[in-house]
């Protein structure tokens, strides 16, 4: 499977030519959430809840990004006081889809909680594969890679050791993921592919 990263700027005929040439488009859920919008990934997809290029679940969720980009220069102080209103509203909007679904309690905002929710949500979502960012299981703030900052970026190691890293979040993703490959003819290449 050959997955395409088609964010951003990308003229529309690059969907287009992806699908034909049966390339996987991406879902990112912090690309796609708006105050008013949760987007669902769509088949022959790769779901995810960010990117390399984008900030941790946990540094989203407290806007630690709003105050990079602030000290960058790519924000002023206004676009920053407006980014960090918009944020609240997000992430309002992203628990509110969440507990509709049943995914999340009303009165749970707590980071861990939702970013259980998000999980299952991908997990149970049309996407083919769904992909979790390691340091997002243990709510790391600090990004590993800083897009414009290379001497801030790929330069520490994990804080979790691979052997310590509590890895239910992962079982619980690749259970939802093999439930929803019930009724495939193929099952066994469709398990694999959700370890």
């Amino acid at each position: 499977m050959i997955v395409g990263e088609d964010l951003g700027t990308v003229p529309q005929y690059v969907p287009r030519m992806m699908k034909r040439h049966g390339i996987r488009r991406m879902s990112v859920v912090q690309y796609e959430l708006t105050p008013e919008h949760v987007g669902k990934p769509p088949k022959e997809s790769m779901a995810s809840i960010n990117t390399h290029d984008m900030p941790t679940f946990a540094g989203f969720w407290n806007g630690d990004d709003v105050g990079e980009r602030l000290a960058q220069g790519l924000l002023d102080e206004r676009g920053a006081a407006e980014e960090r209103e918009r944020r609240v509203k997000m992430r309002a909007a992203l628990a509110k889809f969440l507990a509709a679904r049943g995914l999340l309690s009303e009165e749970a905002s707590r980071p861990a909680a939702v970013l259980e929710a998000v999980l299952r949500f991908l997990a149970s979502s049309d996407a083919e594969m769904v992909l979790v960012n390691l340091e997002d299981l243990w709510l790391e703030r600090e990004p590993v890679n800083r897009p414009g900052l290379p001497e801030r970026s790929w330069r520490r190691r994990m804080r979790v050791p691979l052997e310590q890293l509590r890895s239910d979040l992962l079982r619980m993703v690749n259970g939802e993921q093999k439930t929803n490959d019930v009724g495939e003819e193929d099952r066994g290449p469709a398990q694999a592919r959700h370890a």
